[in-house]
């Protein structure tokens, strides 16, 4: 292993070339980067690939990876599960994920690389992190459309079918700098969703999700939301809406909400609350943290100021 730091020798700035053993051996390295508490800046690796074919699980998040030589992954067939997240990785190359005919779990959340749909022909993937920063192929998800987990980071627009192959997806989050198109998730029917950080919401957005169950909306900049946006959500029991800045929520925006068991609404900035009349299921409402607040009261319900 060959260890290079810059002038304030405070351990910043350096990089780490691994050699064979610490390729092989994954516990060493980790317990040498937590016992020496190192930041490394920038990782290479010694030698084109890894030979230790029996690897079911492979953790290379944190670590500052910069590159991935081609073929590195050639003898990792077993691999079930890769993380590849919080890395300085701005390109892959072209097949990388080949060998990982058994692979399950894929994080790659917090590089700055540009994607292109060739990458991901993973047939077997059932979850995936992922971030977008740039540009996005259209037909990125088409090779993996035994999606069922997906955790998205966006800071552009995504295409309206850019989920349209995904007909097993079942748990979907979105944190999206921008907006969302109303008919983006009309061929897809996740049991959880999270949407946070997006700046609107348009109004048809949940028209097609009559089989959704948890709702996030969490962490946003609008002040509403548009009427009827959760009308055609009839299997919902649990909605958050917390942390966002709404000032107000129309009387009848909850009505269809048949099956409703838990909403939030803390940390927003509201003065009032609308109408729960509909929602003989409702067993807990959070409320705290909202300016000016008038205490409520609703029959059976456990309410949290």
């Amino acid at each position: 292993m060959i260890f290079k730091y810059n002038k304030s020798h405070y351990l910043k700035g350096l990089i780490m070339i691994l050699n064979d053993q610490f390729m092989e051996d994954q516990d060493a390295l980790r317990d040498l980067c937590d016992g020496l508490q190192l930041n490394f800046d920038k990782i290479y690796f010694e030698r084109s690939k890894f030979e230790n074919g029996s690897l079911v699980q492979l953790d290379l998040s944190r670590m500052g990876i910069v590159s991935l030589p081609r073929g590195l992954f050639e003898n990792l067939t077993m691999i079930s599960t890769l993380d590849l997240s919080n890395n300085k990785l701005t390109e892959l190359p072209i097949h990388i994920f080949d060998p990982f005919v058994n692979l399950s779990n894929l994080y790659i959340l917090g590089n700055r690389i540009n994607y292109s749909a060739s990458n991901f022909e993973l047939k077997n993937l059932i979850e995936l992190k992922i971030e977008f920063n740039n540009t996005i192929p259209i037909n990125f998800f088409e090779n993996i459309n035994n999606l069922s987990i997906l955790f998205l980071q966006c800071k552009i627009n995504l295409p309206s079918t850019i989920f349209d192959n995904l007909i097993n997806l079942r748990t979907l989050s979105i944190e999206i700098v921008d907006r969302l198109n109303d008919d983006i998730f009309n061929n897809i029917s996740p049991k959880f969703l999270s949407i946070s950080r997006t700046k609107r919401l348009p109004t048809g957005i949940f028209d097609k999700q009559n089989n959704l169950e948890e709702l996030h909306i969490v962490d946003c900049e609008f002040t509403s939301l548009p009427d009827g946006i959760f009308d055609n959500l009839t299997q919902l029991r649990v909605l958050n809406l917390s942390n966002n800045r709404m000032k107000k929520i129309q009387n009848n925006l909850f009505v269809n909400l048949s099956n409703i068991e838990e909403i939030d609404l803390s940390n927003n900035m509201l003065k009032s609350l609308p109408l729960f009349n509909n929602n003989f299921k409702l067993e807990y409402l959070n409320v705290s943290n909202n300016t000016d607040l008038c205490g409520v009261k609703i029959q059976n319900t456990e309410i949290h100021f």
